[in-house]
This record gives C-alpha cells, sequence and structure tokens, in this order.
C-alpha cells in the first residue's frame, strides 16, 4: 500500500529512531499455512494480539540481519507473508518524530 500512495509519511515517538535497523521485524501472515509459514521464516515468535482487519496473523521476525534491503526482498518473495515492517528509505516522504511537547518534522525529496 505504502508503495501507491502519493506520499509515504512515517509517524514516530522520539524512542523509535535508530543508527541500524534491529530486530524484531514485524510480519503479518496468512492464517492459511501458518505452521509452514513458520518454519520457513523462522526465527518468529507470533504476538498475542487480534488478527489483523484482514485476517492475518500478526508475528515478529527476531533473527539479526546486517542487510535490511536483503530480508525486505526475502520476507516478500515468502509465500504466506503477506506484508513486513520494513520500507526503502526512498519511499519516505516525511518523518514526524514526537520529543516530548515538541515535534520535529523531516522532509525528503525522494519520497512518494
Amino acid at each position: 500500500m505504502a508503495a501507491s500512495a502519493d506520499r509515504f509519511v512515517v509517524i514516530a515517538d522520539s524512542t523509535k529512531p535508530v543508527d541500524a535497523l534491529h530486530p524484531p521485524v514485524p510480519v503479518e501472515l496468512l492464517a492459511f499455512g501458518l505452521a509452514s509459514t513458520l518454519r520457513r521464516i523462522a526465527p518468529v515468535t507470533r504476538r498475542d494480539v487480534a488478527l489483523s482487519p484482514d485476517g492475518g496473523v500478526i508475528a515478529d521476525y527476531t533473527s539479526e540481519f546486517p542487510d535490511p534491503a536483503a530480508l525486505a526482498a526475502w520476507l516478500a518473495g515468502m509465500t504466506g507473508v503477506v506484508e513486513h515492517g520494513l520500507f526503502p528509505p526512498e519511499m519516505v516522504s516525511t518523518v514526524v518524530v514526537a520529543r516530548g511537547t515538541s515535534v520535529e518534522v523531516s522532509s525528503f525529496t525522494g519520497g512518494g
């Protein structure tokens, strides 16, 4: 969905910005064939939350990964993975970060 948007805005609190991405990475999985998908993308931990609005199971990929783009491509190509929480930085047009009572807004020309 983000890839088809005119603008992709990331909104986060001040604890979210990091120098390097690290686990866990959220993933949405099809309920059909779930056991097989969980085995293929291990290590993964199911979240104890309701299903997504589309009926997907929410989980976290928990292994370290040196290359976020490679992990994103691997997850995107995996049967049973609906979506994952990684996106290329060039998609982002605006980042909004809450810092206490203030808000920091950064705009980028490559996004959208």
